[in-house]
C-alpha cells in the first residue's frame, strides 16, 4: 500500500512539473508546436481565399512585393539556391529581396537521433558561425546578372559581442565590395528563447556594437536589429522593460538607421496597446522603422481576420516608416508570408499599400545598394 501511495505521489509530481515547464516553455516537443507558437488570435489565415490572392481578374500582381527580411541559410545552414529564390519571388510579385544571414548555429551533440533545426526545439543550443555570410556570398558571385540584381545584403556573419569583430567586418567588406551590402543584422538581443540558448548572448546594447552602429552611420548603411519589447507571457501582457534598450542605441546613433523586426514582439508575447507603443517610439526616434514581419500580422494586426483599424491609422501616421519582411528561412515555400499581407494593403489607401508593400524599400534599402564602394573607417 505505501509503495502505491508513493508511486502516486511521483505521478502527481511529474505530471506536475511538465505542466510547469510547459507554462514555462521549456517543454518544445511536437505535440506543443501549437501552443508554443503562441498565436493570440488565430493561428494561420487561409491563404487559398480569394482575399489573399497576389493577384487581380486579369492575373497580374495586385502590388509590387519588396522583402526587407530574409535568411537565405536556416539555423543549419540549409536552404533554396539564390537561383530558385529568384525564379520563385519573380512568380510571386517579389521584386526585390534582402538576405540576411544568421550566425546562430544550432548544437548537435549526437545524443538524439534527430538533428535540431530550430530554436523551439528541446534543449537547443546555439554558438556563434562567423562566416556565416560567406556561402551566400560566394554563391552571388556565381549568378548571371539578372538573378544578381534580385538580391541585397545586410552583413551579419561576425562576433557581435566581440569588440575585436570591427576589424573582421572591415576586412570582409573590403573582399566583398562588388556585393550590393547595405548595412548590418539582423542583430539578435533579447529574444524570448534564444538570449538563454547563446553562449555568449549578444546584446544590441554594448560597446561592440556601438563599433558597428557607428560605421553604418558614417557609411549611410542601415541596422536591423532584433530586440524583443519584453518577455514571453501566458498570463496576459507585461510591461515592455527591454524597451529602454532599444532606444538606448537609437538615441545613441541618430545618424544610422535602424529597422526594429516584427515590431519588437514574437510568440506569447503579449504588449497592451502595441499601437501607441509603436507610434511613441517612432515620434521619439525619426531614426527608427518598423518591419511588419513573422506572427506580428496574425497576433496584433488581423488577430480577428479583419484588419484592425488602430494598426491602418498608425501605418497612415508614419507611412514611410513601415516595411514587409517574410523573415523567411532559406525558402519561400508557399508564400504565406506574403500572401497573408494582402487584405492589410487592401485596407490602405494606393499610394501608402504601395509604400509599404515596395516604396518604402526602395527608399531605405534598394537606394543605398547603389552607393559607391569605398568606406569611410
Amino acid at each position: 500500500m505505501l509503495k502505491i501511495d508513493i508511486l502516486k505521489k511521483v505521478i502527481k509530481t511529474s505530471v506536475y512539473l511538465s505542466v510547469i515547464a510547459l507554462m514555462l516553455g521549456n517543454n518544445f516537443s511536437d505535440a506543443h508546436e501549437i501552443y508554443n507558437h503562441g498565436y493570440i488570435g488565430r493561428p494561420q489565415f487561409d491563404i487559398l481565399e480569394a482575399g489573399f490572392s497576389l493577384f487581380d481578374s486579369s492575373g497580374k500582381c495586385k502590388y509590387y512585393f519588396n522583402d526587407v527580411h530574409f535568411h537565405p541559410k536556416n539555423f543549419i545552414m540549409r536552404g533554396d539556391s539564390l537561383s530558385k529564390i529568384y525564379v520563385d519571388s519573380e512568380k510571386n510579385c517579389v521584386k526585390k529581396v534582402l538576405l540576411n544571414s544568421l550566425p546562430p548555429l544550432e548544437h548537435w551533440e549526437g545524443t538524439t537521433q534527430t538533428r535540431p533545426t530550430y530554436y523551439t526545439h528541446h534543449k537547443s543550443k546555439f554558438y556563434s558561425n562567423s562566416v556565416s555570410d560567406i556561402p551566400t556570398f560566394e554563391e552571388y558571385r556565381k549568378l548571371s546578372n539578372a538573378e544578381k540584381s534580385k538580391f541585397i545584403f545586410l552583413l551579419n556573419g561576425f562576433l557581435h559581442f566581440d569588440m575585436s569583430s570591427i576589424d573582421a567586418v572591415k576586412s570582409t567588406l573590403t573582399i566583398y565590395k562588388d556585393l550590393p551590402i547595405v548595412g548590418f543584422g539582423e542583430i539578435f538581443g533579447e529574444h524570448y528563447i534564444m538570449s538563454d540558448q547563446m553562449n555568449p548572448p549578444s546584446k544590441i546594447d554594448s560597446r561592440a556594437m556601438d563599433q558597428i552602429y557607428e560605421l553604418a552611420g558614417k557609411n549611410k548603411m542601415v541596422v536591423m536589429i532584433h530586440n524583443n519589447l519584453s518577455n514571453r507571457s501566458f498570463k496576459g501582457a507585461t510591461p515592455t522593460i527591454y524597451r529602454k534598450d532599444t532606444e538606448n542605441v537609437l538615441k545613441r546613433h541618430r545618424n544610422t538607421k535602424f529597422i526594429l523586426p516584427h515590431a519588437g514582439v514574437m510568440r506569447n508575447i503579449v504588449i497592451e496597446d502595441l499601437t501607441s507603443v509603436i507610434a511613441d517610439m517612432l515620434n521619439r526616434n525619426k531614426n527608427l522603422y518598423i518591419d511588419l514581419s513573422f506572427i506580428l500580422l496574425e497576433n496584433y494586426i488581423m488577430p480577428k481576420v479583419q484588419v484592425e483599424s488602430e494598426w491602418v491609422e498608425l501605418i497612415k501616421k508614419y507611412p514611410d516608416r513601415f516595411m514587409i519582411g517574410t523573415d523567411y528561412l532559406g525558402s519561400y515555400g508557399d508564400f504565406y508570408e506574403i500572401k497573408k499581407f494582402i487584405p492589410l494593403l487592401d485596407a490602405l489607401d494606393v499610394v501608402t499599400a504601395n509604400k509599404l508593400a515596395s516604396g518604402n524599400f526602395e527608399a531605405l534599402i534598394q537606394a543605398r545598394s547603389y552607393l559607391g564602394k569605398y568606406y569611410v573607417w
